[in-house]
């Protein structure tokens, strides 16, 4: 009988926090002047305005600019950013940008942008649909206001939206124009200062905002960065100073046992090109401070994937020690290769008495 007591009493716990909860918010809503001037002006709910006083403040968004828009449910951040790029072409004699807007939920059409509903934007899928509509144009500014379901536990909030944060940071510095702008949600934590120094290493500048439309009491802020600093091409790799390396352990065989689609870290065919072998994708895991996104780094760092025990100790610690500290340039930003082709090239040059 105790434990039926219990469970009443914490139903109705439940059920009255969650109705006060409500009526707060109902009343909040009420007294908000953003929600009825978002009414006024068409706009799908008040973090427009956000938005709108942030580009007034530090001019972020211009007429023919490429934006990306990422968590953008329902739409009112798309709607401003179209006005200010002009994708919705509502001007003929300024330039017409090109915007697109990411996010989980389903939208409703916006004129001028091109919207990806239903979508996960940490998913390799939405990657490759993005950059198909980018079709090789480099992005200008990348929005996110993407945060991850609000679990009421506050370090656990930071901890996820820190790591979409990484996750959009990540996208942006591979496929942004030198000069861009990114602007980013977070929230109050002990990993923010740490996120800001990231930041620093591919941005000119880089400042926390909060606008005076962001509520007084939530724990939201936006972080700033401008001016992209640009990555150094691929092909620097092989500008790099080496030493021919003695190799006791690894031989050909390495080689030819990473190349055999059985294994299940290649599969035959790449993008674009069948003389390519793919890299299986796999969900991303964090391990040692690096994210993993596919096989082959599975294969050189997670002891529970089933293909780190195709090679030995050895083999994995000399392939590891001699190859990757030489060409690891980018760390953690160079996870989005889909080929094996890249890491290959680079084998090829460190072991040069392998290849001689």
């Amino acid at each position: 009988m105790e434990k039926i007591t219990f469970c009443k009493s914490w139903s109705f716990l439940k059920t009255f926090t969650r109705n006060h909860s409500s009526k707060e918010w109902l009343l909040r809503q009420k007294t908000d002047p953003y929600v009825e001037k978002a009414k006024i002006k068409s706009y799908r709910c008040r973090s427009a305005f956000k938005l709108l006083q942030m580009d007034d403040r530090f001019s972020i968004l211009k007429p023919g600019q490429c934006v990306i828009d990422i968590g953008a449910a329902p739409g009112s951040w798309s709607q401003v950013a179209a006005s200010r790029i002009n994708s919705n072409a509502t001007n003929s004699e300024i330039p017409t940008g090109l915007l697109i807007g990411i996010d989980l939920q389903q939208m409703y059409p916006i004129k001028g942008v091109t919207l990806l509903g239903n979508s996960d934007f940490t998913s390799p899928k939405t990657w490759h649909k993005i950059k198909e509509l980018l079709n090789g144009r480099p992005i200008d500014v990348v929005l996110s206001d993407m945060a991850p379901n609000a679990s009421g536990v506050k370090h656990l909030d930071h901890d996820l939206i820190i790591k979409l944060a990484y996750s959009v940071v990540k996208f942006a510095v591979l496929n942004s124009n030198v000069g861009a702008t990114c602007l980013i949600k977070i929230l109050d934590g002990n990993q923010n200062a740490e996120f800001e120094k990231t930041l620093m290493k591919f941005y000119s500048n880089v400042k926390f905002v909060k606008p005076e439309a962001s509520r007084s009491d939530s724990a939201e802020k936006y972080l700033l960065a401008r001016g992209f600093k640009g990555l150094k091409q691929r092909n620097d790799v092989a500008k790099v100073q080496t030493e021919s390396i003695p190799c006791n352990v690894t031989s050909m065989t390495f080689f030819d046992r990473l190349l055999d689609p059985n294994n299940g870290i290649v599969s035959c065919s790449g993008s674009g090109d069948d003389n390519n072998h793919a890299i299986h994708q796999c969900m991303e895991v964090f391990k040692d401070g690096m994210y993993i996104s596919n096989k082959l780094k599975m294969m050189l760092f997670e002891d529970e994937c089933e293909e780190y025990f195709l090679y030995s100790e050895d083999e994995r610690s000399e392939f590891m020690f001699r190859l990757l500290q030489h060409f690891s340039i980018g760390g953690q930003w160079c996870q989005d290769d889909v080929v094996i082709e890249p890491y290959l090239n680079a084998m090829k040059y460190v072991y040069k008495d392998l290849l001689a």
